[in-house]
This record gives structure tokens, C-alpha cells and sequence, in this order.
């Protein structure tokens, strides 16, 4: 007995199964936009989570070398400072830098936002794209 899709259009039984793959372990962003849309009616999905750093720092050290570069990214939650050396000269205070993550216990927590929603948005298309030209 075929299956329900495959006795409607064999072209798109086949390509769904064979090519978008919406599962875990074949197309996991496809996958993933299932889960959040299942987790979204249970739970709140919106990000709990920001990321900070410091980006474009410049410094002078004791000796006169020039020392360019940031912080890692971190979870903050009071405030944060960076120690440098007395004698050290500051020459730029660089910009902050904030990332907005997903939370945990989701598909792609600790991803940024921003990225991860791009990523989400090509998916989609491509897969809207390989529909549209089944017949």
C-alpha cells in the first residue's frame, strides 16, 4: 500500500524524502524551524540570553609596542571592566559588541539570533524553490 503523499504525487514523496529530508539527521535547519514552531506553543522561545564583548581595542604598552584586538564574548549580568597595566596607554576604547543568543535547551541555543534567522530564511526559500517545481 502506498502512502498518502507517494498515491497524490510520486515526484513529491520522492523529492521530500530523498532531497529536503525535514528531520533531525537529514536537513536540520528545516528540522529545527519545526521544533521552535512546536516549542513556540509551549514555551517561550524568544532569546534570554546576550552575549558582550569588546571589539577594536588599542593599547600601548611600556614598552612602545602597540597591542590591537578585543574580548572574547560573555555573558554579562552587572557591568564588566577591563584591567591593563598602570603604565599602559589606552588608545581606543574600541565598541561594545552584542551578540542576542537563543536560549538553552532549543535547536541552535547559544546561536546568534541574527545569523541563525538568515540561515532559517535561505532555508525556507530553497525549500519553498524545490516545491514550487514539483508537478
Amino acid at each position: 500500500m502506498m502512502k498518502p503523499l507517494a498515491s497524490k504525487s510520486l515526484d513529491l514523496y520522492n523529492l521530500v524524502l530523498s532531497e529536503i529530508k525535514p528531520h533531525k539527521n537529514g536537513n536540520y535547519e528545516l528540522w529545527s524551524i519545526h521544533r521552535l514552531d512546536i516549542q513556540d506553543k509551549h514555551q517561550l522561545v524568544l532569546p534570554l540570553m546576550s552575549n558582550v564583548g569588546v571589539d577594536g581595542l588599542s593599547v600601548r604598552d611600556d614598552k612602545g609596542e602597540l597591542h590591537n584586538g578585543g574580548t572574547w564574548g560573555f555573558t554579562y549580568e552587572n557591568g564588566f571592566h577591563i584591567d591593563f597595566h598602570p603604565t599602559w596607554e589606552i588608545l581606543s576604547t574600541g565598541k561594545l559588541v552584542v551578540s542576542v543568543l537563543f536560549a538553552e535547551d532549543i535547536p541552535y541555543s547559544h546561536q546568534r539570533i541574527v545569523e541563525t534567522l538568515g540561515i532559517f530564511s535561505r532555508t525556507v526559500t530553497n525549500t519553498v524553490n524545490r516545491l514550487e517545481g514539483v508537478r
